[in-house]
């Protein structure tokens, strides 16, 4: 599986950089495609549909797994015709339709994107990534509000979910609770010490609350962990501290 960064809410660091650059960025889930994982299906029992627990059949599940390698060859609309195909053969499967929200996420289609995750969600109502990239879509729309209900129940569902703690405080930064978004960076980084976005992010939300020294250390930690802008921006605001303060 791979993970990208990609925009979402923009959110100025410091008062001396407001004006040229928009850093506070989003490890989207919506970039992940999870394992299958056992969810709704349905069968003609005694002429009535009725719901079984279980993987969705063979040839769906190959189906869904050709998909997802066409995600990741960046082949969305190729992606959403393997998700259409699958639900045609059975509509009560959740990854088919999570599949269909994540190709219609790449390709632009945010309100079809949206649909097709509720439609995850109601069949699969532990459907974390599901959630998690709900709120992405709400978040991109502007509805910030709409998108930390999602995460606050991805992470009901998963309290050890690290990718929903950044994307909430990410959202909370974008609303300019500062506070908040630390905390949520906080928990990130307890459930995934390795988590470099958790340490990048925190680093600006501390520099947002006055704590350049702690933004520094963080900058540092993920630039060792090997995030290039971390790297950029501990060598143009952090080194100038450290020189001036010699």
């Amino acid at each position: 599986m791979s993970m990208f960064l990609i925009d979402f809410p923009k959110l100025a660091s410091s008062r001396s950089l407001q004006k040229k650059r928009s850093i506070l960025k989003l490890s989207f889930l919506a970039r992940q495609i999870l394992p299958l994982v056992a969810i709704a299906c349905t069968v003609m029992i005694g002429g009535a549909y009725k719901a079984i627990a279980g993987p969705p059949s063979p040839s769906i599940s190959e189906i869904i797994k050709q998909g997802r390698l066409k995600l990741n060859r960046g082949q969305p609309e190729q992606a959403l015709l393997d998700a259409r195909t699958a639900i045609e053969l059975n509509s009560n499967v959740a990854e088919a339709y999570f599949l269909l929200g994540r190709s219609q996420q790449d390709i632009g289609l945010k309100s079809d994107a949206l649909s097709s995750y509720s439609k995850a969600i109601e069949l699969d109502p532990r459907y974390v990534s599901a959630y998690s990239n709900r709120g992405l879509v709400k978040g991109s729309l502007g509805d910030m509000k709409g998108a930390i209900k999602d995460f606050d129940r991805a992470i009901e569902v998963d309290k050890s979910f690290a990718v929903a703690y950044l994307n909430r405080g990410v959202a909370f930064g974008a609303m300019g609770n500062a506070r908040a978004a630390l905390a949520d960076f906080n928990s990130a980084i307890r459930v995934n010490p390795k988590y470099t976005d958790a340490y990048q992010n925190r680093g600006i939300a501390k520099e947002l609350m006055g704590d350049i020294k702690g933004a520094c250390t963080d900058w540092k930690l993920a630039a060792a962990m090997g995030s290039v802008e971390s790297r950029s921006w501990h060598a143009k605001q952090c080194m100038r501290i450290l020189e001036t303060a010699k």
